[in-house]
């Protein structure tokens, strides 16, 4: 009697820490196999936008350049490479295909054969996406109030289809830009970056990632609370949770187990013998 208690004790506690060391694992196999797999940040390509032939533009051009990939960057969506020659992808090809030079020159915006161009590198250096774009306009009105506008295409680099078109007018209260003559150390401006680039900046961001982005000339490449809204949120599994179920169902497997014993106990003190 005291040997079959004994077994029945020690069959509770097998299926108890059968239940609390495999239940976890089960649970979060499944839950891998219910989640969607997780997708890493899109490679892109960024093609400094094009602007007008004029220092302001230029300068504006640039800013606003600066302000779209430290967006997208932040954002945590995408992983922004800018244009260059010297890539060294780009070295690649020309090293391998020389008659691919002309493709080098901008602007990339102009036409659907200088996006094609576009493509193309952004091919050869594996991106996911290639975005170029312009600034359109940038002005200082009677009342010294700015406005600048620009367009911006993002482009599938492997089937060379637009994924998204964004024409953006932000607005400021203030030029940072001086119109002055050229001297020998080229044309200067201020310091601070211009109001209606970074509000024309925001919207290109919101639209892209759906997340508001806020920058300063002196702001990180990590991103701050104050840059993001609605940041992503990652789902973890709750450990605890698990572990009380796992305690739960090692209980009802004991049960189970201790009520399907062949050898059911006596219910009272044996008969004397004959």
């Amino acid at each position: 009697m005291k040997l079959m208690l004994k077994l029945r004790g020690v069959r509770c506690v097998a299926w108890l820490l059968l239940a609390l060391l495999g239940v976890p694992y089960i649970i979060t196999g499944a839950a891998a196999a219910v989640a969607p797999a997780p997708t890493g940040p899109k490679s892109v390509l960024f093609f400094t936008l094009d602007s007008q032939d004029e220092k302001v533009a230029l300068q504006a051009a640039s800013d606003l350049s600066n302000f779209v990939k430290d967006g997208l960057e932040t954002s945590g969506k995408y992983d922004v490479i800018t244009f260059s020659q010297r890539l060294p992808a780009v070295v690649r090809l020309l090293q391998l295909q020389p008659e691919m030079k002309a493709i080098l020159t901008g602007p990339y915006s102009s036409d659907s054969t200088a996006i094609g161009h576009a493509v193309t590198l952004g091919k050869a250096v594996g991106a996911d996406i290639v975005i170029v774009g312009s600034l359109d306009k940038y002005s200082v009105g009677a009342d010294n109030s700015t406005e600048a506008s620009a367009t911006l295409m993002m482009i599938d680099a492997n089937t060379g289809k637009t994924l998204n078109s964004v024409v953006v007018t932000g607005h400021g209260t203030k030029p940072a830009y001086k119109r002055v003559a050229l001297v020998a150390g080229g044309s200067s401006t201020e310091s601070r970056q211009d109001d209606a680039v970074m509000d024309a900046g925001r919207k290109i961001v919101t639209s892209i990632t759906g997340q508001q982005f806020a920058s300063s000339q002196n702001s990180s490449s990590n991103p701050t609370a104050a840059q993001i809204t609605g940041a992503h949120k990652k789902n973890n599994v709750s450990w605890a949770a698990i572990l009380l179920a796992s305690v739960g169902i090692g209980l009802l497997l004991s049960k189970s187990g201790g009520g399907s014993s062949s050898a059911p106990a006596s219910s009272g003190p044996p008969a004397p013998p004959f």
